[in-house]
């Protein structure tokens, strides 16, 4: 999706827009009942089927997961 290119039916009109730091779309990176370390994210929107993909948008987010969650 992030090259344009729909994975599931090779639509090309795909729209991107991050969320809004009070949006619910967010990732919690961290344990706890309330975490304010939440990572803000892309989405990724096909046009021609719906499909729909989320991405974390900072760097130093994918680093602390690096670092501290279960590889599978």
């Amino acid at each position: 999706m992030k090259n344009g290119i729909c994975v599931k039916c090779s639509g090309k009109e795909i729209y991107c827009k991050d969320a809004s730091p009070k949006s619910s779309d967010r990732v919690t990176l961290k344990d706890g009942v309330i975490s304010k370390d939440a990572s803000m994210v892309l989405r990724y929107i096909c046009i021609s089927c719906g499909y729909l993909e989320y991405y974390l948008s900072q760097q130093t987010d994918l680093d602390y997961i690096r670092e501290h969650w279960d590889r599978v």
